[in-house]
């Protein structure tokens, strides 16, 4: 499977570029810890960040067992017929589920972890002697995170889908881990976080059981072949299509289609709230480093609207331009009708997990209005970045070290302004608000003019042949 991997993204970028991918990840983070050193910034706090990052990311990684649920060997691509070999050789789905997951491990680890391990280094040697010592302890605790995070949501998934009582032991567990956390029990001690913090036994023992405990459970509820009983549905899409506008149906098809995977409507709801975990935990660090409570609004607006990506990463999960291709559309339609579907299911889940955070840290009228102003900027920017920039293939194509790089400076120079603005002003006067407002309208019509260029773009990309 590693090699099918490399294989595929080197056909797809050239073998240089994927491999470079690597040496842009270490280059950016080794610039961002060496301006935290500069700035001194404790390297515990930002390293206790880090982790926590990382565990989100193996959260959100480990939402990709809802595909494995049941369309695992339609929406995969060239890795289909290898997870489709549990029908046909003496092989359990568990054990192929479980090798797909290693693989995002091994992945992961060599592609993200241990750049940003390595990325240390510098600013050990130019700043900070517990910088170059974190690098080693880094190596392990990092992918133990992801591990951790990747184990946890598979394992959720899989309690969820037997119905009642998986969803009350669920609940159960996740309540019993945030009280104890509340406690002040030492639960992070016994985490992989803990094999950074301080190495003991404890740590060792509680990553090493957690992981195989979440794992047990996830791999041995998603490798069920369990057949589903027929059902008769009513016919959705045509009253779907009149009820959104959709003359074509396209976007009714989308919606669908998300709506009937594994995980339906609520993919879209569990990756707005790993980012408004995240979200919450970067407010705490800045809070903490910084000795200031940063505008909630200000804050989560711009930073709840980068779901976008992941948003419009679920909506073309199933889409397959060929198939398209059959009909008498153009690339520009299809791509089109996923930008209104990602707007219809986007901007009221992001929303709603605006409000949620604005209810919980507490705001103002002013505060709150320009983070919904925000967040709509935002997340029509990246929706009609990553649609320009990715087509229907913005998982494999944001691989590609040159569009990586471009992506991640697109969005990082407009957001990052509006961050410190929202993460370190106690109170932007009026001049400042205004500047705000007429970036977030700004980033707002310059997505709306990418996304409309995408379809085109994208259609003369095929019509080439660069694309298959």
């Amino acid at each position: 499977m590693l090699r099918e991997e490399w294989r595929l993204h080197a056909r797809l970028f050239g073998g240089w570029r994927f491999a470079a991918f690597p040496v842009v990840v270490a280059s950016l983070a080794a610039s961002a810890v060496a301006a935290l050193a500069w700035a001194g910034v404790e390297v515990a706090v930002a390293i206790a960040g880090l982790h926590a990052l990382v565990f989100a990311f193996g959260l959100q990684t480990g939402s990709m067992g809802l595909v494995a649920q049941d369309a695992l060997e339609r929406v995969l691509g060239e890795i289909s017929l290898l997870m489709s070999t549990w029908h046909h050789l003496p092989l359990s789905r568990s054990r192929m589920i479980a090798a797909f997951l290693l693989r995002d491990l091994v992945f992961y680890t060599l592609l993200i972890f241990l750049p940003l391990a390595v990325a240390f280094v510098p600013a050990g040697l130019l700043y900070e002697d517990a910088l170059l010592a974190a690098a080693p302890k880094l190596v392990v605790s990092l992918p133990a995170t992801f591990a951790l995070g990747l184990a946890t949501t598979t394992a959720i998934i899989a309690l969820v889908q037997r119905g009642v009582s998986g969803k009350l032991l669920a609940t159960g567990v996740l309540a019993a881990v945030g009280a104890g956390i509340w406690m002040g029990l030492p639960i992070a001690a016994a985490s992989p976080y803990g094999l950074y913090a301080d190495p003991s036994l404890l740590a060792v023992a509680g990553t090493v059981v957690g992981i195989a405990i979440t794992a047990t459970v996830g791999f041995a509820g998603l490798g069920r072949s369990e057949p589903r009983p027929a059902r008769t549905r009513e016919p959705a899409l045509d009253a779907l299509a009149d009820r959104v506008g959709d003359e074509r149906g396209l976007v009714a098809r989308s919606l669908l289609e998300l709506s009937r995977s594994a995980g339906g409507l609520g993919t879209i709801a569990f990756s707005a709230t790993v980012l408004l975990a995240v979200a919450g935990g970067v407010v705490a660090l800045v809070s903490q480093i910084a000795g200031v409570d940063p505008q909630a609004g200000l804050t989560f607006g711009p930073l709840l609207g980068l779901s976008a990506f992941t948003s419009y990463n679920w909506l073309t999960t199933a889409a397959d331009a060929p198939s398209y291709r059959r009909f008498p559309l153009s690339i520009g339609d299809v791509i089109a009708a996923k930008r209104r579907a990602l707007a219809l299911v986007g901007l009221p889940t992001g929303v709603a997990a605006l409000l949620v955070a604005l209810a919980w840290l507490g705001t103002t009228p002013t505060d709150a209005a320009f983070g919904v102003l925000l967040f709509v900027g935002v997340h029509q920017y990246v929706g009609g970045l990553t649609a320009f920039l990715a087509g229907l293939q913005p998982n494999e194509f944001l691989f590609d070290t040159l569009l990586f790089t471009a992506f991640g400076a697109a969005v990082l120079v407009p957001v990052a302004p509006l961050l410190v603005v929202g993460l370190v002003v106690p109170s932007p006067g009026a001049v400042l608000l205004g500047a705000v407002a007429v970036t977030a309208l700004a980033l707002g019509a310059i997505g709306t003019v990418l996304g409309r260029r995408a379809g085109p773009r994208w259609e003369a990309r095929y019509q080439r042949g660069d694309v298959e």
